[in-house]
């Protein structure tokens, strides 16, 4: 707290220099600090004008035009209503007479109400525009009696025609009432909350979008850009809704999160998305961050009928316990396993006594990892549940490996051979009856081509979703194919980029930017 309270004094002395004037004031100040807490970092000023330039001229002027309201949906220091300050005084040319009253600001904390409060005095804002009574947090709270965030409840109590500080979330509404207009949303709103009853963070950020699209046609959010990708741990129909929204555009695409925030190192990178119910653009439906990349996925769409066959369809998860015979077995293990199934990636050390190193009778190996160690392990196998493709020829590959950028190496994968399982730690791709199709597809994985179609759509560590491998085309492993396995996987690139009529500049940017195997 008392480096915050230094942090104030020391913005509150640079705001009194009166010989400066107000704007410059406030900009010299925001670009002092650069994170409040642990889960609060300041929006660089560049970003937030960056972004503030994303909103259409004429859009913003009938905003100002009707005294309608520009609100910041998460702020930590008034960052967002500085930009827009900036850009409707400076750039436009309007008065400061004519913004003072439309510039509005919920914040994300009472430490971040105390900042954006001083960077309204500054600028000599109407403070009354920054909610008190609630902060950013609380509005996803405000849940109907489905138990899901009530946007149409939330977009009426912020509309109140009346102080925006004495606004509450508690208020009661009428119909009839009188009610404000939001011209536009822009913020950096909270990105996950924890959830302690599934021991992991979920992302709430698609809230706060889809809160926005409630409030005001005009959104513009900078959030991690996993959704993009149908990955992470926002919902799935909501990512393809947004895939689909012919309202929704991505402005900006940083694969580095570090591009963007200083020392913030997130997942699948950030993006800077508007949605604009008055404009209509050509749905995304398939995100790709570079036009040659683009081109090189349009034209494998089209050759492999839009993906309809694909390598997900080969991609299984791990063995699970057939948890009856070792309960009647190890009376003890259900207090531990209880209904947990999976043979999960720490089960050779948790549950040791239902593995040996050694073969005995009517036992099946384990394939799993010991003290950070790949290893095998034998089980007797009328503790594992039947599984698809147990008993057949497969390719064995991490669950989870790199950070998801383009073109990085598949830690290892090795041929998983029949009768052997896996834990958790790994999943395994391939039903084969001959070992020849698993060694292709094995070759086929380590290709350049495979693995650029795998990183369109992994963008981060994981592994395990058949979303992640649905742009890799399906092809014929035996010796029929068309495709000479025999060869080396160099060679095989080459047969594959003829596959695809990829030309000389496609070949030479996948050679460039996947990595070798």
């Amino acid at each position: 707290r008392s480096r915050l309270d230094y942090k104030i004094q020391n913005i509150s002395m640079l705001a009194c220099d009166e010989s400066v004037a107000p704007l410059t004031r406030a900009l010299r100040s925001i670009k002092k600090f650069s994170r409040m807490s642990e889960s609060e970092v300041i929006t660089p000023s560049k970003l937030c004008d960056e972004m503030v330039g994303y909103l259409p001229e004429e859009s913003l002027k009938e905003i100002v035009s009707n005294q309608d309201k520009l609100l910041d949906i998460a702020s930590k220091s008034g960052e967002y209503a500085v930009a827009l300050y900036k850009r409707l005084t400076s750039e436009l040319g309007y008065s400061h007479e004519n913004v003072k009253n439309i510039i509005y600001s919920i914040p994300t904390s009472s430490i971040a109400y105390e900042f954006t409060k001083r960077f309204y005095e500054i600028l000599d804002l109407n403070v009354e525009n920054i909610a008190t009574k609630f902060n950013a947090y609380d509005l996803v709270k405000v849940k109907n009696d489905k138990d899901e965030v009530d946007y149409e409840k939330i977009s009426g109590i912020l509309k109140q025609n009346k102080k925006f500080s004495d606004i509450t979330l508690q208020d009661e509404l009428k119909a009839g009432d009188k009610k404000v207009n939001f011209g536009s949303i822009i913020g950096n709103p909270p990105y996950q909350e924890n959830n302690s009853l599934r021991n992991r963070d979920d992302s709430i950020y698609n809230l706060f979008m889809e809160m926005g699209y409630s409030i005001s046609d005009i959104c513009i959010f900078v959030t991690p850009a996993r959704f993009l990708n149908n990955v992470g741990s926002t919902p799935t129909i909501w990512n393809n809704k947004m895939l689909n929204d012919q309202h929704f555009k991505v402005e900006r695409y940083a694969a580095k999160s570090t591009d963007i925030f200083e020392h913030v190192d997130i997942k699948g990178g950030i993006a800077i998305t508007s949605r604009n119910q008055n404009l209509i653009y050509e749905p995304i439906e398939m995100f790709v961050s570079s036009n040659i990349l683009r081109e090189i996925y349009q034209k494998v769409k089209i050759k492999s009928n839009n993906f309809e066959d694909n390598i997900s369809s080969l991609m299984y998860v791990q063995n699970k316990f057939n948890l009856k015979n070792v309960f009647d077995d190890f009376p003890k293990l259900e207090n531990i396993i209880k209904k947990e199934k999976r043979i999960t990636s720490s089960a050779f050390k948790d549950y040791n006594e239902l593995f040996k190193e050694h073969r005995f009778n009517n036992s099946v190996q384990i394939y799993g990892r010991v003290s950070n160690k790949r290893t095998y392990m034998w089980m007797h196998k009328k503790y594992l549940e039947p599984h698809d493709n147990f008993e057949f020829y497969k390719v064995f590959v991490p669950a989870a490996n790199g950070s998801g950028a383009l073109g990085e190496v598949l830690s290892t994968a090795v041929i998983g051979y029949p009768v052997i399982g896996y834990t958790q730690t790994f999943i395994s791709l391939g039903k084969f009856k001959t070992e020849q199709e698993a060694e292709a597809l094995l070759k086929y994985i380590k290709s350049k081509f495979a693995r650029l179609m795998l990183g369109l759509k992994k963008t981060t560590q994981n592994n395990k979703t058949k979303e992640t491998w649905s742009k890799i085309p399906m092809q014929d492993f035996t010796e029929k194919s068309d495709i000479d396995w025999t060869k080396s996987i160099v060679e095989i690139d080459e047969q594959l980029f003829d596959k695809y009529n990829l030309s000389i500049e496609e070949r030479q940017h996948i050679k460039k930017s996947i990595k070798d195997m």
